[in-house]
Formats: C-alpha cells, structure tokens, sequence
C-alpha cells in the first residue's frame, strides 16, 4: 500500500509488541533500507555498504558505519550502541579472525542419528538408510577429523535435562560432536508443517 516501507512497518509492529524503540537496531546495506533509518532507530549500515546509503546516514547520530560486513558489522553496532554488557564487551572484543577447534562445522536440519524413546529413555542409534544423504555429509569427518554436526532436536521438558552436545558413533567419527539445539514439539510443527510449506 502507498506509504508503506520497511521503516513504517518496522514502527508499527515496534508499537504492537510494546518493544522500546531504543531496544531495536536496524541494519542494512542498500539505499532501499534507508526508511528504516529515518524511522528513528539506531541503524548500522554494514561494511560494503551502497554509497548511496552512506552518503543518506552520514550525518544521523543514530546511524553507526560499519568496517565488517554482514554480521560481523551488526556486532560492531551491538557493541558500539552498547547493547551488551560488560560480559559481552569482552566476548566482542576477541579477535574476529579467531577460529573455534574444528576442521568442519555441519549445520544441518537432521541429527546425524535416530532418536527414540524405549522404556522412557532416549536411545541414538544410526540412521536406517545407509545411502542416503546423512552418511555422504558423515563421511566428511572420517579419518579423524575435528568437527561439530548443529541441529535441532525436540525437548520435552518433562523427560528431564537437554543434552547440548553428543558423541556420533565415536570409534568411527572420534573427533566429531554434536551440537544440538533444543525446539519444542509446537515449534518444529510450525516450521515444518507451516512455514516451510508456504
């Protein structure tokens, strides 16, 4: 509809969910999320951002230039803004170029195993299909390979603590670990059964 733009919608959903407009930062890296700026948010422009854009937010206090592109600016803004506290300035300011210990990060929306219930207890065992698509991105962490596998796993919260982070078959992947990410049973259904559909 006329007058409507990413800044006037971003305002009027800011109202209906009662969310301080000071609690929000946009981000952007094209002239076309200029609206978003001028609705009086903080606002990061990204590194490599449209010149058309940094020249329209040079001069709005609230609008912070990023050296990084992508997330990494987002974070910049996190930190300029100072969203964070004390804890996550310091997290912020370790080097970007720090890597974690593995060779190879899967993320993936399948466990790398089954998991079931047998006598009220959860049991992992191996996938039925041996040629699928599973055992073709496993085979990537063979020969000891250090890697993690992320992806969504329900928890019910009545069976007892979340497990975040698992061994898949050790004697084979000896260096590979699972990282899982707990969901409830209503938010995988609206994923999978609805929004993915759409």
């Amino acid at each position: 509809p006329p007058g409507t733009n990413k800044g006037s919608t971003l305002r009027r959903l800011v109202d209906v969910l009662a969310i301080s407009p000071d609690d929000v930062l946009v981000a952007g890296d094209t002239l076309n999320d200029l609206s978003m700026y001028e609705a009086g948010f903080k606002g990061v422009c990204v590194g490599e951002s449209e010149l058309a854009l940094l020249e329209a937010t040079r001069d709005r206090v609230r609008a912070f230039h990023a050296r990084h592109t992508g997330c990494g600016g987002i974070l910049e803004a996190i930190v300029h803004f100072n969203f964070i506290g004390e804890a996550g300035l310091a997290a912020a300011s370790r080097s970007l170029n720090q890597t974690g210990k593995s060779e190879l990060v899967m993320v993936y929306h399948r466990l790398p195993y089954e998991e079931a219930y047998e006598d009220g207890k959860l049991i992992r065992r191996r996938h039925g299909s041996p040629n699928g698509i599973l055992p073709t991105l496993l085979s990537f962490f063979g020969g000891g390979r250090k890697g993690s596998w992320v992806a969504w796993s329900v928890h019910e919260p009545k069976r007892g603590e979340f497990e975040t982070h698992t061994r898949v078959e050790p004697r084979k992947y000896p260096e590979l670990t699972c990282a899982r990410v707990p969901l409830s049973k209503q938010e995988v259904d609206i994923f999978y059964k609805r929004f993915s559909k759409e």
